[in-house]
């Protein structure tokens, strides 16, 4: 998990035109996780 966060930081910092890209797909995946957790219980 930790390399992971790594890799997507070091692109981020290599190229910053991809940072509201992934902002934007970090949201989403907040999104769909809550809304499926909250079906879930």
């Amino acid at each position: 998990m930790g390399l992971a966060w790594y890799c997507v930081h070091t692109i981020v910092l290599n190229d910053p035109g991809r940072l509201l890209s992934v902002h934007i797909m970090h949201r989403l995946w907040l999104l769909v996780a809550s809304v499926q957790w909250l079906y879930m219980n």
